[in-house]
């Protein structure tokens, strides 16, 4: 009897969690999305910044101390990296929405089935 009352869950997760893009509020999921990369990006920045900082020192020669990577502060020039990332991410987006599109519209017209198992 458990056996079947797994197979029960199970189904329910399946068709729970499998959600047509149709039927989500792509304006909120998207901006939500936007809010989620902006704040990874935030998060991450003083560690690029510092690795990319630590590079240019070794190019010139020199040996990089805590002290100069983070002289002029950890976030300096995050404001650009979220201004060019955030139009990057919905390009990104804007072209795998087309392309899903697109690649589902021409696996109907081969005769392929939509349904994933």
């Amino acid at each position: 009897e458990s056996g079947e009352d797994a197979e029960v869950v199970a189904a329910a997760v399946t068709a729970r969690s499998s959600a047509s893009l149709d039927e989500l509020d792509k304006v909120r999921f998207f901006g939500a999305g936007a809010v989620v990369y902006t704040g990874l990006t935030t998060l991450l920045f003083p560690l690029h910044a510092m690795k990319t900082r630590s590079q240019a020192m070794q190019m010139a020669g020199g040996r990089a101390t805590w002290t100069q990577l983070f002289a002029d502060g950890p976030f300096r020039g995050w404001p650009a990296a979220v201004t060019g990332a955030i139009p990057a991410r919905m390009g990104y987006i804007h072209s795998l929405e087309y392309v899903t599109m697109r690649t589902a519209a021409w696996a109907s017209s081969q005769g392929f089935s939509a349904e994933t198992s």
